[in-house]
């Protein structure tokens, strides 16, 4: 489904929990189009299974407006598939009927077009990257002008578009697997050949200023705010300016205090904020320009990674800041390769209140999944217990703080240097009796 094996391992061993929430998540779409198709009426079990299916296949994703067609071009192809191999075991060979090409190809289409959408709205993937496969895979730009505009050479620039064009390739041939069928490389690809440019409507253009900032080119939409490149007018330096895009009350109240809590904070795992104000109505902050990190492999490396994130995350609960994304895009790297989380949402509560503590534990657990996609879901050694105690952190169970969580890496291998050391200690202390014993005779 996608590049990682990280991600393979989910698919095959996913979290129970991940597939239920998907399935709720998909259940109300699927009920009200099968009351809208008599003709699928009935089939009510045949799409539970397919529900399913689809749940492991999409745990990460979100529902999107606008999906609902795709999804319902979907479902109509594996019922109509569904519906002909029950017809075709019913009859003679000679009389079985064959695939309809047009509603063959359609659903090929569908799913396809289903796997980009998902893969284009994948919160799990960096903002960025996915900006620069909608520029250069889908509208056709030249990847050297779009890396120019996001600041990076042009073999990084298409490394980044091949890695999200390797994720919706291998997610649109597990959609398709679903149903029994092949997608062949080439077929996915062509699709996206063949794709119209899907336009990113913006409130700012390039040559705009935020005070002293002049952007550069647009970086992405994520959640709440679209984010920019931005040159200094007269200093060299560039910067990301974030600007709130939601009209909710409450992310407005949220990106002020998080603005606030930047500029009172200094810590190497934070961003640092610039400057903000307001423009055309709308909150923003310009911030330190990063880029994505890709997450290290190696034993040592992994290690300092994720104890520089365990204390950055600890050092947010001290200011009584818990709830965080510790998505592996949330995570950036400084020109001098430090790393900081991208953003922070600030949710203010109590210290002592029930869910800021929960919260609290959730960001351990996140802590020990990002340990597991480290090592790609297949951590060995030292590694497993401690994913394992991070992933159950709670009052009773694993790890109590990130300092916990941070000790055990740091003292991950105590234990085998302790037994080595013994080994070696009995093998000399063996030796010496024996050379005495051999000198006696």
């Amino acid at each position: 489904m996608v590049h990682s094996s990280s991600t393979i391992f989910f698919i095959l061993f996913p979290n129970p929990v991940s597939i239920v929430l998907s399935v709720r998540r998909y259940e109300p779409i699927m009920r009200n189009y099968l009351a809208s198709c008599p003709a699928f009426r009935g089939s009510e079990k045949v799409t539970g299974e397919i529900l399913k299916s689809l749940a492991r296949v999409l745990p990460r994703y979100e529902h999107h407006d606008g999906e609902d067609r795709l999804f319902q071009h979907y479902l109509t192809g594996i019922l109509y598939h569904k519906a002909m191999r029950e017809v075709s075991r019913a009859l003679p060979a000679v009389e079985r009927p064959g695939a309809d090409a047009e509603v063959e190809r359609a659903w090929r289409n569908a799913l396809c077009e289903l796997a980009l959408f998902e893969t284009l709205h994948d919160r799990g993937l960096a903002v960025r990257s996915r900006e620069l496969f909608r520029r250069v895979a889908l509208g056709k730009e030249n990847a050297r002008d779009v890396g120019f505009d996001f600041a990076l050479a042009e073999g990084d620039a298409k490394r980044e578009v091949e890695f999200i064009h390797s994720r919706y390739r291998r997610l649109a041939a597990a959609l398709a697997k679903i149903d029994g069928a092949k997608l062949s490389a080439g077929e996915a690809d062509g699709f996206i050949t063949n794709h119209a440019p899907i336009e990113a409507p913006t409130l700012f253009s390039p040559g705009e200023t935020f005070g002293a900032w002049k952007i550069a080119a647009f970086l992405g939409r994520g959640e709440t705010c679209e984010i920019y490149r931005a040159v200094h007018i007269s200093l060299a330096m560039q910067a990301a300016v974030k600007v709130l895009v939601s009209s909710d009350e409450a992310d407005k109240a949220r990106f002020v205090e998080t603005v606030r809590f930047l500029y009172d904070n200094k810590a190497p795992f934070l961003p640092q904020c610039f400057g903000s104000g307001e423009k055309n109505g709308r909150q923003y902050a310009v911030m330190e320009f990063m880029e994505p990190v890709e997450l290290p492999s190696r034993d040592s490396e992994v290690a300092k990674f994720l104890v520089d994130a365990a204390r950055g995350v600890g050092y947010l609960h001290s200011k009584g800041v818990a709830g965080l994304d510790l998505e592996a895009s949330n995570i950036m790297k400084r020109s001098d390769d430090s790393r900081s989380f991208a953003s922070i949402s600030i949710r203010r509560g109590r210290k002592e209140d029930a869910g800021r503590r929960d919260a609290r534990y959730g960001d351990i657990r996140a802590l020990g999944a990002l340990a597991k996609e480290c090592f790609g879901g297949f951590a060995s050694g030292a590694w497993v217990k401690i994913i394992r105690r991070a992933e159950v952190s709670c009052d009773s169970f694993g790890y109590r703080s990130t300092e916990e969580f941070a000790r055990a890496i740091v003292v991950r291998h105590r234990p085998r240097y302790i037994a080595i050391a013994l080994i070696l200690v009995l093998a000399a202390a063996f030796a010496g009796a024996w050379f005495a014993g051999f000198r006696l005779f």
